[in-house]
């Protein structure tokens, strides 16, 4: 698709299926949000803001989950891996984290892997709102310009700003 313009804004039902490695199905209720907005609109930035995280919550449902443990709380988790496997390559790893407020500037290990975007900004200070605008993408599996594997690993970097 040549441009393609997704908008959530505190919706009560919509349903967004992902599915994942080492899980049958992978459900996300956006609908359990209370701020969420998607944008994407023709991919020249990615911008991910989520600041004052005081009543957002993520739930996130998940089907089948035996031997893969994810547990998103996004204020106080301690173990997160999100891997969708739907989209050509987008893995998510929050390991070990007792106090998740995820300030990127102060964090101990935070590693942005980023293919060919022209800009990528993610600001995350302590969560009320949550707003995701991609712009300017030929073709959206959250594949940022026709990238092969896009990796956001929350554990190896000293500091991302």
């Amino acid at each position: 698709m040549i441009s393609y313009k997704l908008d959530i804004d505190s919706m009560i039902s919509y349903k967004l299926d992902i599915h994942v490695d080492s899980m049958n199905s992978y459900k996300l209720d956006i609908d359990s949000m209370i701020f969420n907005k998607l944008d994407i609109d023709s991919m020249i930035s990615y911008k991910l803001d989520i600041d004052s995280m005081i009543s957002y919550k993520l739930d996130i449902h998940v089907d089948s989950m035996i031997s893969y443990k994810l547990d998103i709380h996004v204020d106080s988790m301690i173990f997160n891996k999100l891997d969708i496997d739907s989209m050509i390559s987008y893995k998510l790893d929050i390991d070990s984290m007792t106090s998740y407020k995820l300030d990127i500037d102060s964090m101990i290990s935070n590693k942005l892997d980023r293919a060919s975007m022209t800009s990528y900004k993610l600001d995350i200070d302590s969560m009320i709102s949550y707003k995701l605008d991609i712009d300017s993408m030929i073709s959206y599996k959250l594949d940022i310009d026709s990238m092969i594997s896009y990796k956001l690993d929350i554990k190896s970097m000293i500091s991302y700003s």
